[in-house]
């Protein structure tokens, strides 16, 4: 019940709100749910544990994206999203149970041409330092407007 309140309350924030916020924060956030499909479709919603580094992908067609990362595990690490172009989108550090939010954004303020695009597969790179065991939580997802 916690969870479809939780869904109902992030879409109604999502869907109303039309400016590019992204933040970190150490809160933890249940994403068990939110695989089920909306108007641009759930490109990546999964929690998966990797050893020293994880590579990722999701595709993204049109409209607005939703980008979700969220540190499940007891150490830090890296991270890096690119475009399909290979250009950088975002990254930076999670610390354990800290998460990043990505809410709304255009990607096609990115650009064309010169080969940039932002239609395609994002590739989402992970690795921390001393080559541990860590957990992470993936979520991407299209809105159409």
């Amino acid at each position: 019940m916690k969870s479809k309140l939780f869904i109902s309350c992030l879409l109604s924030f999502l869907l109303t709100h039309s400016s590019v916020t992204a933040f970190a924060s150490s809160d933890t956030t249940s994403l068990k749910n939110l695989g089920d499909s909306q108007a641009g479709g759930v490109s990546i919603s999964m929690e998966t544990d990797f050893i020293g580094e994880g590579r990722y992908q999701f595709y993204h067609k049109s409209g607005k994206l939703i980008f979700y990362i969220e540190n499940a595990g007891s150490n830090g690490f890296i991270y890096r999203v690119k475009y399909p172009c290979g250009c950088k989108l975002v990254g930076g550090r999670l610390e354990a149970k800290q998460n990043l939010m990505i809410d709304h954004f255009d990607p096609q303020l990115h650009g064309e041409g010169y080969g940039h695009t932002a239609k395609g597969t994002y590739e989402i790179y992970i690795y921390n330092d001393d080559g541990s065991c860590s957990s992470v939580k993936l979520f991407a997802q299209s809105i159409e407007e």
